[in-house]
Formats: structure tokens, sequence, C-alpha cells
């Protein structure tokens, strides 16, 4: 009989108040089981997603925006042709253009006529998600016109609600360009583990996540861990915590 994937590896350590995956002598394994191991990992994950969603419905602090800190452009140009109006009544002035070849809920309310002729504007109306900061941040992927600094975790809710509006508004485009932004982040260390999960979350990205544990700087031991467990582990917190209607 095959030994199964998972043989020889283990969780175990703590040191510094951290829990460490590390490669074991198989004859470790009379001490530490799979089981013993999936349900540590879902413990912790299970207190990211809710420390996440915690941060992710704060109420947002001026001072600290990620958008209104890094990102320059304030999408009002004089030759714009569409009016994009946030829930907070802001204006943005764009290309309809830009828009109509987007993949996203845009492209289907431009290809109507009727709210063509009716009006130049779009409303957003959404006071969690479709806030100035949240489009403002939209439209900086959309447009790719600078290279866009990695947030603090103060300020990763803001990415956590772009995301949560790009999949409202099906914009696949733009999450695929936030996506190759989270694996160069994640690579160069320049956001932590527990933003990495948390976006992999909602955008319901399995090889984002499994790409977090790969980052030798995780709080799951450095990426010793071999990727068909780490898959494994997070497919299963995943479907565990989606049974129990968890809201991510």
């Amino acid at each position: 009989m095959c030994d199964p994937p998972w043989a020889g590896y283990a969780v175990a350590e703590e040191s510094g108040g951290r829990t460490q995956v590390n490669v074991m002598d198989p004859t470790a394994m009379s001490t530490k089981d799979f089981s013993s191991i999936s349900d540590n990992f879902q413990e912790e994950f299970l207190l990211i997603l809710l420390q996440g969603a915690k941060t992710a419905n704060a109420v947002p602090n001026p001072i600290a925006s990620y958008s209104r800190g890094h990102v320059m452009l304030d999408f009002r140009f004089q030759d714009s042709d569409l009016t994009i109006v946030t829930s907070d009544g802001v204006r943005f002035k764009v290309y309809r253009d830009v828009l109509d070849h987007t993949k996203s809920a845009f492209q289907d309310v431009l290809a109507v006529p009727q709210s063509i002729e009716r009006s130049a504007d779009i409303e957003l109306l959404d006071t969690d998600i479709e806030t100035s900061d949240t489009i403002k941040l939209f439209f900086t992927f959309l447009y790719s016109t600078e290279d866009i600094q990695a947030p603090t975790s103060e300020q990763f809710w803001e990415i956590i609600r772009l995301i949560r509006f790009c999949v409202k508004c099906d914009a696949s485009d733009v999450l695929d360009y936030l996506r190759i932004y989270l694996y160069l982040w994640n690579s160069i260390e320049a956001i932590p583990f527990r933003d990495v999960i948390l976006a992999g979350c909602y955008m319901d990205d399995l090889d984002l996540m499994v790409a977090a544990f790969a980052n030798s700087n995780n709080i799951w031991g450095g990426g010793n861990v071999r990727m068909e467990i780490t898959a494994s582990l997070v497919a299963q917190a995943q479907l565990s915590h989606k049974s129990e209607g968890a809201n991510i």
C-alpha cells in the first residue's frame, strides 16, 4: 500500500508564538497525524477569516486611506463621455470606450441604448463597496496607469472591498490584473500571509492561497510543507466553513 501524500510531514512546533510547519522524519508520524494537522489548520484558518471580516467591514479612516494616499490620478478627464457617481456622491469622469471593452457588468449596461439616451451618468448605490475609495482603486487597476504599491494590513480592507465589488459586477479583467499584483506582493513579502489568504478567500482562488504557503515568511512554517498537502488543507477548510454557512 502506498503511503498517504502527507507521510513524513507534520505541524507541530510553537516558536515565538507562531505555529511552524516542518518536514519531519517518518518515524515522527506516531506523535502527529494528519487529523491533528487539519484541526489545527482549520482553527487558525477560521480565525483569519473572522479577523478579516471584521477588518473588511470597518469604518473607513480617511487619514489612513490607501487609495487617497497612493493613487495620484483623480480620474476626472476633461474630455470624458461618461460619469460614474459613487454611493458617497463622488463623480468620476471617464471614457465610455474603456468600460465598454472591459469584461464587467458595465459592459452590459452600456450595451443598452435606452440607458445611454436617458443619462450619461451611471449611479452606484451600495454604501459598502461602491464608495469613491473602491471605485478609484477599480479605475487604477483598469487603466493600469502606474505601478501600484502594496497596502499595509491596516489598508488591506480597501483591496478586499475592491475584490467584492469586482465579483459583484463580474469585472474579470480587473480581478485578473489585481491577481497578478497579489502574487507579486506575496512573492516579495510586501503583504503578510493573512492578507494573501483573505484575498484568496474572497476571490475563491485556491491557487493564490496555496502560493501564500510557499512564502518563506508565513505563520505556517516558511513553505516547508508540500504543495499537495497545503492545497488539501486549504480546500478542506474552505469546504468546511462554506458548509457551516460562514460569510466570507
